[in-house]
C-alpha cells in the first residue's frame, strides 16, 4: 500500500485530481482552488485500491451544484495488467473524496503510474480511453 507520513495528497492522488479537474468550465476552475489547499483526512484502503476523504478549509468558496460525482478518468500503473478507474466526490460543494482502484489487479507495494487518460464519451456503457476530455460531456454532468 502507499501512504505519506502527512495529510498532503500522494502524487498518484495529485496526478489523479489534476486530470479530473481538467477543463475551461467555470466550477472545475473553483475547484482547482479547492485543490491548492486540499489534505487528506483518512485512506480506507482495499486490496484494489483507495479513498481517500478529503478536506478543504471552509474559507474557500463553495461549488454549486454542490454535489457532483466526475467519474471519467482511468490510469494504468506499471506492470498491472487492466487500467484503472478514478472518481471524485464533491459534496456540500466542496472536494469531498477521491476513490481509485485497479479493475482487476491487487493494488501494487510500491506503485508507479504509467499514465492517466480519460474515458470517452463521458457518460458511454463502454467507454474508449482517449488523452483528450469529453468537455460536453463533463459541462452536462456539472449543470446536472
Amino acid at each position: 500500500m502507499t501512504s505519506t507520513s502527512d495529510n498532503r495528497p500522494t502524487v498518484i492522488e495529485r496526478a489523479l485530481l489534476d486530470a479530473l479537474l481538467t477543463g475551461d468550465h467555470p466550477v472545475l476552475s473553483q475547484l482547482r482552488d479547492q485543490e491548492k489547499v486540499v489534505t487528506v483526512e483518512e485512506r480506507h484502503w482495499s486490496l484494489s485500491g483507495c479513498t481517500a476523504e478529503l478536506h478543504v478549509p471552509r474559507t474557500s468558496v463553495p461549488v454549486r451544484p454542490a454535489s457532483i460525482n466526475l467519474a471519467d478518468v482511468g490510469f494504468r500503473l506499471r506492470g498491472a495488467e487492466n487500467p484503472g478507474h478514478a472518481i471524485l466526490f464533491v459534496k456540500d460543494g466542496f472536494l469531498a473524496a477521491i476513490e481509485y482502484y485497479n479493475w482487476t489487479d491487487d493494488w501494487p507495494q510500491t506503485p508507479q503510474l504509467e499514465n492517466v487518460h480519460f474515458y470517452i464519451p463521458y457518460d458511454a456503457k463502454e467507454p474508449l480511453e482517449s488523452a483528450e476530455r469529453d468537455h460536453k460531456g463533463v459541462a452536462n454532468e456539472l449543470a446536472a
